[in-house]
């Protein structure tokens, strides 16, 4: 059975406080769902990294070239091209389509998702 207290950094009590306040729900309710919550998403990402690895076991990738001379064949704006900027720190698995680039999965080049 596990203890139902914990201790928390003040800091980080400061900020269970004021996000508890603006969602309007305690910060007991926040805190027995954090874990929940926390797993789910752990669970899904992982089995995102795992399919899009399973995608690159089975060749189903393209290069950045492949994947920008389909881009360019596709309308865009200058939005467009700053986005892509902007996603230089990740890592993008993509299939390309005939009408469509298909974004599989986003890494973060900081994240560590292998052991």
């Amino acid at each position: 059975m596990m203890d139902d207290k914990i201790s928390i950094p003040r800091n980080l009590a400061k900020r269970l406080e004021r996000v508890t306040r603006k969602a309007g729900v305690t910060p007991s309710v926040l805190v027995r769902t954090a874990p929940t919550n926390q797993l789910d998403y752990q669970e899904w990402f992982l089995k995102s990294v795992d399919e899009g690895v399973a995608d690159l076991d089975a060749g189903r990738v393209f290069t950045t070239r492949q994947v920008l001379a389909a881009l360019d064949k596709q309308p865009h704006n200058v939005a467009d091209i700053s986005a892509r900027r902007r996603l230089d720190p990740y890592c993008i698995v993509y299939r390309v389509k005939p009408t469509a680039v298909q974004i599989v999965r986003v890494l973060h080049q900081t994240r560590k998702y292998f052991n």
